[in-house]
């Protein structure tokens, strides 16, 4: 993944005259006084608009060979992909947010880890070993201006910053915008990507208690959270959701803000958070560290109203409790943006939600997609659409492959990570569902299995990289060879005995006041390594590597080889679990 420490101004986009926008493009990136004084506009949500660039629709080509709907990671992807394999390609972008292709890990990782303001403003952050990094994929003078784009002799990459595609007339080959300019293209990609979803309970309330509401997604979601909680009004922080997103915000700031001036609650209807996930031993010894962080954890319960006075939000919750917000951020999942599908005749997977696609990634003549948006079947586990960033690079290069003529199917079988801290993170692979029978081998940890120490390692926080360098040859390097299971196999092990025997301490159901957390103890089992299986009919069909990093390519081997094991235990050697 290509990599860069400059200061971009692309998250300036959104809020720059035009004027200003059209002197972004000649210099590049913005001076940091400008970003100061940006700091000031961003505090009035009102303020806010979404400028196009260009302004008008006739500076955008109506005749383009690559034609590439959504700017995020699997558009980037599948440009990078069809320049390397048609250096000459001349591909537009159109994206409805305001800022060039960027990726969204660190937006709850990361970033909230900066000591230095300017440094967040720019959206540069260091990786958990201290290295620098910039959110934005490349630098703004990697791209050619759209107006400009059909007069570059070498081809290049143009995005058309707010712009939205309402349809695509499939079988004449044109995409037709928002103000009926339209399009024409030779081949065409749909990464449109996923929106965050929302209570409906907030939906509908008033402006002045959406006002306080933020379903975070993108990278002013989080320019917008970041300024709003160190506003000193706001003391009390609400998170609704327990899954990645949601457990990563809350451990991420409640380790970064002063919990004499801020409280972090999150609320969540599990047992524990990340419980569709992880199986209950884990996923309750997670929470327990997250307590002891500070996070005063809400468990089994729900919002059930709101109400204003004075200018001031509580929430109401199911299990009849209520808890002042100043901020609620919501992290409830996401649908998939398929708007395009109805006018322009495109199949929508009605379950799991998506644009149907074949092997090739293929929805249509000529017309493919990628990322969050596709919805594919995998060979091994069935009809999947799958929301993470490994998939959305692998995706996306495949589809700029086969746009370039390759016709590769689709076989990968894409990972997904989540940190919770430099201290505690995971890798994992297949289907994940903590409703699966599991069973998880563990081992004591050291320093180097950490997030922290998967990155010094690596130098590289965002693990597809390292799965892109794997998947070119050290891939096939590991080999699995344990015995497989007998035909009969009655009494197949759910759980290691460690997990059977012991369990980390009880965690009080009610919200965590300032001196419960001081009783909060350390779990005496220690989870800090492992492997868990997940398994259906028997066999393996998820893993999850647990402060284990750099393995992935022997998962993917057990994975695909659809064998049940008489001793998962012998598996879990293979990840050299004990050797470290």
């Amino acid at each position: 993944m290509a990599k860069s420490n400059r200061n971009y101004g692309c998250k300036c986009l959104l809020l720059l005259s035009l004027q200003e926008q059209q002197s972004t493009w000649s210099m590049g990136w913005e001076p940091r006084n400008r970003v100061k004084n940006l700091h000031k506009v961003r505090k009035k949500k009102t303020e806010r608009k979404k400028v196009k660039v260009p302004a008008i629709s006739t500076d955008i080509p109506t005749e383009i060979p690559y034609l590439l709907i959504g700017g995020g990671t699997a558009a980037f992807s599948a440009f990078r992909s069809i320049k390397s394999r048609d250096p000459m390609a001349k591909v537009l972008v159109i994206t409805e947010e305001g800022s060039f292709p960027y990726m969204r890990p660190p937006l709850s990782k990361e970033l909230w880890y900066n000591k230095d303001s300017e440094s967040t403003e720019q959206l540069k952050f260091k990786q958990w070993n201290g290295t620098d990094r910039s959110l934005y994929y490349e630098p703004t003078e990697f791209y050619i201006p759209v107006a400009n784009l059909l007069e570059s002799k070498k081809g290049g990459v143009g995005v058309a910053l707010g712009w939205k595609v309402n349809e695509i007339d499939v079988i004449n080959r044109t995409a037709i915008l928002e103000d009926g300019h339209e399009i024409k293209y030779e081949k065409c990609l749909i990464a449109t990507g996923a929106s965050p979803k929302n209570l409906p309970i907030f939906e509908t309330a008033d402006d002045a208690i959406k006002s306080k509401i933020l379903p975070f997604r993108t990278n002013e979601d989080f320019l917008q959270l970041e300024e709003n909680i160190h506003d000193p009004a706001i003391k009390n922080i609400v998170i609704v959701g327990g899954g990645f997103l949601g457990s990563e915000l809350a451990c991420s700031l409640v380790r970064n803000l002063n919990p004499e001036q801020k409280v972090v609650h999150q609320i969540y209807k599990e047992k524990f958070i990340m419980a569709q996930v992880l199986p209950e031993y884990l996923s309750e010894w997670t929470t327990t560290k997250a307590m002891l962080d500070g996070v005063r954890c809400m468990p089994e319960t729900e919002v059930a109203d709101v109400e204003m006075k004075n200018g001031n939000l509580k929430l109401i919750l199911s299990n009849g409790t209520t808890v002042d917000a100043d901020q609620v951020i919501v992290a409830v999942g996401a649908k998939a943006n398929t708007d395009l599908a109805k006018a322009s005749n495109l199949e929508v997977e009605p379950e799991i939600g998506g644009f149907l696609v074949n092997a090739e990634l293929e929805a249509r003549s000529n017309v493919w997609v990628a990322g969050d948006t596709a919805c594919f079947y995998d060979v091994r586990l069935g009809r999947r659409r799958v929301e993470h960033h490994d998939h959305a690079v692998i995706s996306g290069r495949l589809a700029g492959e086969n746009m370039t003529g390759a016709g590769k199917p689709y076989l990968h079988q894409s990972m997904f990570w989540s940190d919770l801290g430099p201290e505690i993170g995971y890798e994992a692979i297949g289907i994940v569902d903590s409703s699966l029978p599991t069973v998880g081998v563990f081992a004591k940890a050291i320093e180097q299995n950490t997030p922290l120490g998967a990155v010094t390692d690596s130098n590289e926080s965002q693990r597809s990289v390292s799965e892109e360098q794997n998947l070119q040859g050290s891939e096939s390097t590991a080999t699995v060879q344990v015995t497989p299971v007998s035909q009969k196999y009655d009494n197949p092990p759910r759980k290691a005995a460690l997990n059977e025997t012991t369990k980390p301490n009880d965690i009080s159901r009610e919200p965590c006041k300032d001196k419960e957390i001081e009783k909060i103890k350390e779990p005496h089992d220690d989870f800090s390594k492992g492997v868990i299986f997940y398994l259906r009919n028997d066999v393996v069909v998820g893993i999850v590597l647990w402060n284990l990093f750099n393995r992935m390519s022997i998962a993917r081997q057990v994975l695909a080889s659809g064998t049940r094991y008489d001793d998962l235990n012998e598996v879990a050697k293979l990840f050299s679990i004990h050797e470290d």
